[in-house]
């Protein structure tokens, strides 16, 4: 039986290699993080468990994500329209 993990370290980067530390020691799973638009982010951690073993650093990232805020593009096409059906014959009420 293990015993459990004590906190994470996590690490960004913005080109997969040159890593800054951005949480030393947290425990919950989740976080905000600060971020410019069109810039991809790269993540990697390692847990420390409750017996102080630390899990072996990663060279290479475990995640990454690019922050995109461009509005989607929306095409709707319906056919054939059955309102059209409708408006040339009122007796379908």
């Amino acid at each position: 039986m293990g015993s459990g993990i004590d906190h994470y370290i996590v690490d960004y980067s913005t080109d997969g290699t040159n890593w800054i530390s951005w949480i030393a020691a947290t425990g919950p799973t989740s976080r905000d993080f600060a971020s410019d638009i069109g810039k991809t982010y790269y993540f990697r951690s390692k847990d420390v468990d409750n017996a102080g073993n630390w899990e072996r650093e990663h060279s290479t990232a475990d995640t990454h994500t690019t922050i995109d805020t461009t509005p989607p593009t929306l095409t709707l096409d319906i056919s054939p329209n059955p309102s059209r059906a409708y408006l040339a014959d009122r007796s379908l009420l």
